[in-house]
């Protein structure tokens, strides 16, 4: 029942932003600053049935899933090697403050000088990811050392028995929680990356090619594409863990 309430909730909720579209594109009637909602939709089918249009997708998700998957190996391990010494956790977190501070813009201007258009997305994404990915997991190994301080104490145990034992299983909740938070920033800034870096492939790519032929409604379409991509990659990443477990049965 819960279930049919929230989906009533959302159509109704797209029902009445695509009314409020309807009615400004009608007040505003320049398809250039505003096209109608069904401009938007054919525009989107022909996207969708152009044989490029795949190989879009799938480049810019691939960008955003090899980001995502460095920046949880190495946030990781960098989280551990600052939970277990405190003077790297000096230097790291403030390492780390200061990449956050940077405008990504000024990452990819660097990173073109230094390494070829593909590379640099990787790399802009992954400079973006691992501040956030550190910091959630430095924040949750050090609330679950405070919670299990007196049992770490009566039975000392290696520092890897511990996270294999406890830190990885109470780290699971945390873990997911940052997976999707990467991968929903990792798709938005995937984007402003691929145009920037201006790739041979891509969604950004494409939305480039669409801005330059003024062409309003075909830059909205990829938008939606974006949209219901990062959608479909946030169900992906939610479904990995049962996968895994039920493999690992």
């Amino acid at each position: 029942m819960k279930a049919w309430k929230s989906r009533l909730e959302w159509a109704g909720f797209f029902a009445v932003l695509l009314l409020i579209w309807q009615i400004s594109a009608t007040i505003v009637a320049n398809d250039i600053i505003l096209p109608q909602p069904f401009q938007v939709f054919a525009a989107m089918l022909m996207q969708g049935t152009d044989p490029a249009f795949w190989p879009a997708v799938f480049r810019t998700l691939g960008r955003v899933v090899a980001a995502v998957i460095l920046a949880l190996a190495s946030g990781l391990f960098l989280a551990l090697m600052a939970h277990l010494c405190r003077h790297l956790e000096f230097f790291l977190t403030r390492l780390l403050l200061v990449l956050r501070s940077v405008p990504n813009i000024a990452f990819i201007i660097l990173v073109l000088f230094w390494m070829n258009r593909e590379t640099a997305v990787l790399v802009v994404l992954w400079l973006l990811l691992v501040p956030v990915v550190y910091s959630s997991l430095l924040e949750r190994m050090a609330e679950i050392h405070d919670e299990h301080k007196d049992l770490f104490h009566v039975f000392p145990q290696p520092w890897y028995i511990r996270m294999k034992a406890v830190f990885l299983p109470e780290m699971q909740g945390t873990w997911s929680a940052v997976i999707v938070t990467s991968s929903s920033l990792a798709c938005k800034a995937g984007v402003m990356a691929e145009i920037l870096c201006q790739v041979p492939a891509g969604i950004g790519r494409s939305m480039q090619s669409a801005r330059f032929a003024l062409d309003t409604a075909g830059v909205m379409g990829w938008t939606i594409w974006l949209l219901l991509s990062a959608f479909a990659l946030d169900a992906f990443w939610k479904q990995v863990p049962r996968w895994l477990e039920r493999t690992l049965k």
